[in-house]
Order: structure tokens, then C-alpha cells, then sequence
């Protein structure tokens, strides 16, 4: 048996394993704001679903054939928290049975629910094409996807790893689009607003954190009626434990819930010739919280960062539009670089589909003097050479001569505009479609 020392462990695998939980399984990437279980939710998801709901338990159940290795529980609990109407701005799956609520969000086993692909996750998530491959071979999702803004803060994110934790709040979508636009023009953004799908209460920026102040009512000098509170932070149970131990206390003579599906209601009886002042009723009623956040993610390259409490947010929508232009550069490079070769293609088809009308070319050759016709004489290029051998002789009439000048033309137009096009506006193009879509 080795002997070894407890700082070699300490510094070798303890260290080792305390770095990968959390870079490689309970902070979010800044890239695409998942994890690694979300994206072998998505790899699998997007193969699986494909429009169709499937049970939670049969999609969470399959991630550990493209390499996940950290059991089918996890995962499907995890894809329940993607569905999760009420607790995503923008869900990446669609839920279908008991996926719980604001009052209580316990979901169903996984198998009675199902859950798919939400459509909406095409205007999000683009350029696959370009996604970096992960390091691990059998780690089959990509090193991140690449979505059009920082859904870390859209939806955001509660992590816990070794010596570390995070806690990213959530942000209307529509102001971060707004904010990559207005970047996009090169003017000054506007802040971006927090917003807690469902919460109609106030919210209020503070230093490092927001504070949110539900909705209640004082119906009478003894009786309030509670009918909104921050449900990140309450749920019905959690409330009426809380009031019940007031009742215990003798704080309150008693409560009522009238909580009804999503539409939280209490109505709280204090005893007679009780007041309560504004700092009681804060106390007592707890309709405040302040959602305290602690800004730490995984950057692109990798590595785990701690961002500043106060001017966090606003490095990480910078350092995203910096991360995420360039692959705009590279889209656009791409797409030239394929319009330039089927504009070569449908040149030389074109010349061959003339000369076989004018009955100028004989097809009575073996097809390697074919092969050298076509690639010399009309210059195709050799991906679509195989192509036009196998193409019919019936199928190249005037009406498909036509058809495919119509479609050189429009060929032609798609790369005048992206040879005059800018990342920028490339970006706002998406932008702009994602925006109609919400």
C-alpha cells in the first residue's frame, strides 16, 4: 500500500476533484449559461424530441450514453428545472404534467412527466456549426453552446462547489436584447432590468444584491390580506410554517390560505387591539427579501471567476459581447466561403445544362473522360461532380435552366450581402428575430 502525506493529498486529487466540481459540474459557463448536465440535456433533447414530448425519465435517462457520468437522477432533476415555467424567463424545455408551481414547486416522478425541446431555443442557440468540440472524446455535447445573449442572467443560476458558490439573478430578456443592440450601434446601453417570471411586486437595485417586496393588503386595524411574496424565496409550505409559528408565538391569532393553482393568497388575523407598526408588519408579514448574489461563473477559457458584487453585471454583459462577436466574424466568413463555391456550382451547371439542350455535349463517354469534361472544361467544382453524372438527362430542360438561373441570382444577392455586412449588424439581425419571438 503507497503512503501519502495529508498535503500530497491536499494538493494533488483532493485539489483535483475540489477544480472539477467547479469548473466541470456546478458553476455556469458565461458562454452558454449551463452546466455540463444542462448541455447533455440539450444534445440529448434536441435528438430525442424533435418536436414531441418524451417522458423526463426516458430523456434523463439516455445522457449517459453521450458520456454523462454522474447518474440519471441528477440529470432528470435537472431537466425538471429547465421546464419549469415558473421559475425560467426563457424555459429551454416545454413541460407536459406536474411540473409544480409558485406555491409549491415539488414536480411529479419523472416518469409521469414529459418534457421537449422548446422551440424557441433555435432563435437562442445558433452557429452549432461552430461550437468548440469538447476536450473528451466521449463527451459528445460540445465545450458550449453558443447562445445570442447571456442567458446566465437571463434565467439565472444557483450553483455550490468546493469552496465555492453562486448565485446569478434573473433579468428580463427583452432589456439584454436591447442592451446588444444599442452595443451594436455603438451607443450607450440602458441597465438592464431584473425580472422574476411571475413576480409583480417591486424590485429594487442595491449594491450587490435585489431587494423584492411582495403585495399585501391591510384590510382592517387586526387583519392583512398577503397576496404576493417573492416565490424564489417562499413557497406556500414554507409560509404557512412560518405563520403557524407565529400563531404558536402568540404573534397572530390565526391565518387563512386561500391559495388558489399559481395565485398565492393569506389572510393574517392579529389579535384584537394589536398594532403593528410598518417595521412589525416587515417583520411579521415577510413580503421583503433581498436577493443577495454572488457573481461566480466559468469563463470560455474555462477557468472559474469571481466577479465584482457592484459592477458585476455589467463586466459580464461586456465580456460576453466580447466573447461572442467574433464568432459572428466567423459565421459570416463561412457563409461566403460557401455562397463563392455554390456560386462556382451553379456557373458551371448552368454552361453544362446550355450545351446538353443545344445537344453540344455527348454523353456516350466512360465517366472518368466525363469527370475530366466537367472539371475542365466547365470548371465545376469536384464536391458536386458526382452530383451532375448522376443527374437524369431528362432533367435539364429549359424550365430547369431557368430554375437555376432564378436561384444564381439570388445566390449572387446573398453574397453581396454578406460581403457588405458587419458582425454587428449580423448580431442585431438575430437579435431582432429573437425579440419578435417572445
Amino acid at each position: 500500500m503507497q503512503k501519502i502525506t495529508i498535503t500530497e493529498m491536499m494538493n494533488g486529487p483532493w485539489k483535483e476533484r475540489a477544480i472539477a466540481t467547479c469548473e466541470e459540474r456546478g458553476i455556469v459557463s458565461i458562454a452558454d449559461g449551463l452546466k455540463p448536465v444542462h448541455r447533455f440535456l440539450i444534445y440529448q433533447g434536441c435528438k430525442m424530441c424533435k418536436g414531441k414530448y418524451d417522458k423526463v425519465a426516458a430523456i434523463g435517462g439516455t445522457v449517459a450514453s453521450a458520456g454523462y457520468e454522474h447518474g440519471e437522477a441528477s440529470a432528470c432533476g435537472a431537466l425538471v428545472g429547465l421546464s419549469a415555467y415558473f421559475s425560467n424567463n426563457l424555459p429551454l424545455f416545454i413541460g407536459k404534467g406536474s411540473f409544480g408551481n409558485v406555491l409549491d414547486p415539488t414536480a411529479a416522478a419523472h416518469r409521469y412527466i414529459f418534457s421537449k425541446m422548446n422551440p424557441i431555443f433555435e432563435n437562442i442557440y445558433k452557429d452549432n456549426e461552430l461550437v468548440p468540440k469538447h476536450p473528451d472524446p466521449e463527451n459528445l455535447p460540445p465545450l458550449y453552446y453558443l447562445p445570442i445573449i447571456p442567458m446566465c442572467l437571463v434565467n439565472g443560476s444557483t450553483g455550490l462547489a468546493t469552496g465555492y458558490a453562486s448565485r446569478i439573478p434573473p433579468h428580463d430578456p427583452v432589456s439584454i436584447i436591447d442592451w446588444y443592440i444599442a452595443k451594436c450601434q455603438n451607443k450607450k446601453p440602458k441597465t438592464i432590468k431584473p425580472k422574476y417570471y411571475g413576480f409583480t411586486g417591486t424590485i429594487e437595485r442595491q449594491d450587490d444584491c435585489y431587494k423584492l417586496t411582495g403585495i399585501y393588503d391591510k384590510i382592517s386595524n387586526v387583519k392583512y390580506k398577503v397576496t404576493e411574496l417573492p416565490h424564489t424565496f417562499w413557497t406556500s409550505q414554507s409560509y404557512e410554517m412560518h405563520l403557524r409559528k407565529l400563531e404558536e408565538k402568540g404573534k397572530i391569532l390565526k391565518y387563512e390560505n386561500n391559495s388558489v393553482e399559481d395565485k398565492f393568497e393569506y389572510v393574517i388575523t392579529l389579535k384584537n387591539n394589536t398594532k403593528w407598526t410598518e417595521e412589525d408588519e416587515e417583520k411579521y408579514l415577510k413580503v421583503s427579501c433581498n436577493d443577495k448574489w454572488n457573481l461566480t461563473m466559468i469563463r470560455p477559457n474555462g477557468k472559474l471567476h469571481v466577479y465584482d458584487k457592484k459592477n458585476g453585471i455589467e463586466e459580464i454583459l461586456q465580456e460576453f459581447y466580447e466573447f461572442r462577436l467574433p464568432y459572428y466574424s466567423k459565421r459570416i466568413e463561412n457563409i461566403i466561403r460557401k455562397l463563392e463555391l455554390e456560386i462556382k456550382w451553379k456557373t458551371a451547371y448552368i454552361k453544362f445544362c446550355k450545351d446538353v439542350i443545344a445537344n453540344k455535349f455527348n454523353f456516350k463517354i466512360d465517366d472518368e473522360e466525363f469527370e475530366k469534361v466537367l472539371l475542365e472544361k466547365y470548371k465545376m467544382p469536384t464536391e458536386y461532380i458526382q452530383t451532375t453524372m448522376n443527374t437524369p438527362v431528362r432533367n435539364f430542360t429549359k424550365k430547369s435552366l431557368e430554375k437555376y438561373e432564378n436561384q444564381l441570382e439570388k445566390i449572387k444577392e446573398d453574397y453581396e450581402y454578406y460581403k457588405n455586412t458587419s458582425p454587428e449588424e449580423e448580431w442585431i439581425k438575430d437579435l431582432e428575430v429573437l425579440k419578435k419571438s417572445l
